[in-house]
């Protein structure tokens, strides 16, 4: 393990817990919340919202559970770990990128509002170019750079926001999908 990643064990510790935790919020939360059947006409957008939406809640949490699991492997070095955060940061990015017509297209319609549009795209890019900032940092310190505590601090304040934005953008879809269902509910009465 890499020495100053010591300091940071009870840190890494607190995120893996919580982020796990999210995890399995999240399995419960789909779960309960795919009560109906879309139609034909429906499933390719549902589709792309899955995509867009709840497929990258998902991630955020399970990339803080792994960051926090695999700054406690005891062979790890900063060229490993910088690679896999850069390859991380990099992959992470153009999967947020991709999305980005799907997500301003929801905008431009309607359905989601500037701070989803922030939440949902700017925040996770944020935390992708830290975990590549991260891994840059690492990189250049197995390379000689005299230290790697902005790397380290980078990748902490990634983490924190992966965590934080994954909260929000996963309570906004479980109350999207609450007044959606008490919209069709009252639909079908009138």
């Amino acid at each position: 393990m890499i020495e100053q990643l010591r300091d940071w064990q009870n840190f890494y510790l607190l995120i893996g817990t919580a982020s796990a935790t999210l995890v399995g919020l999240m399995f419960i939360a789909i779960s309960l919340g795919g009560t109906r059947r879309p139609t034909a006409d429906e499933w390719s957008t549902i589709q792309l919202a899955y995509s867009a939406f709840l497929s990258p809640t998902y991630i955020h949490f399970v990339y803080a559970l792994v960051t926090a699991v695999v700054v406690f492997v005891p062979t790890l070095n900063e060229t490993v770990f910088g690679v896999l955060l850069v390859l991380a940061g990099l992959g992470s990015i153009g999967y947020i990128l991709r999305q980005l017509p799907f997500v301003r297209e929801r905008f431009r319609v309607g359905s989601l509002d500037r701070s989803d549009l922030a939440w949902y795209s700017l925040m996770p890019c944020i935390s992708y170019v830290l975990y590549l900032d991260a891994g840059i940092g690492l990189l250049r310190a197995a390379a000689g750079a005299q230290s790697r505590g902005h790397a380290l601090d980078a990748l902490a304040t990634a983490s924190v926001l992966l965590i934080v934005t994954g909260v929000r953008n996963a309570w906004d879809l479980v109350v999207f999908q609450m007044m959606r269902a008490l919209q069709e509910d009252r639909e079908e009465r009138e």
